[in-house]
């Protein structure tokens, strides 16, 4: 039962290749299974899920860099994110400051959303111009 993965659950993946599969992240489901290289993140009360993750994600340069392993596949070790010392204000702060980071994800999302139609429109324009459609 403690490696069942359920929708929502904190998921901290500790090993893999730096830039790609190391992360803290919120499991959107459906039911599963951890595999070793994966924690599922039980929170005490007074930590918001969301605070945590960005947390932990902010950390990450630093958690990479004391990986262990060679090239390619690295481990954090448990003794790593142990020691790592996280703020922990009040939790009204954590909220606040996870609502407002959800808002910039939402905004950048919006972005490069935005930024795919004109990249589309232009290559579409530019086919067009040189096809003679025009």
């Amino acid at each position: 039962e403690k490696y069942r993965v359920r929708k929502g659950d904190i998921l901290l993946s500790w090993s893999g290749t730096p830039g790609t599969s190391f992360g803290c992240f919120r499991w959107g489901g459906p039911e599963g299974w951890l595999n070793q290289h994966i924690f599922n993140v039980r929170l005490k009360p007074e930590i918001d899920g969301e605070f945590f993750i960005e947390a932990i994600n902010a950390r990450l340069a630093e958690l990479i860099a004391k990986a262990h392993g060679g090239v390619g596949l690295q481990h954090v070790t448990k003794g790593t994110l142990n020691a790592v010392q996280l703020p922990r204000p009040p939790m009204t702060i954590q909220r606040t400051f996870a609502a407002r980071v959800a808002e910039i994800r939402a905004l950048e999302a919006e972005q490069a959303a935005s930024r795919k139609r004109l990249d589309d429109l232009f290559q579409s324009l530019l086919h067009r111009a040189f096809s003679g459609d025009l």
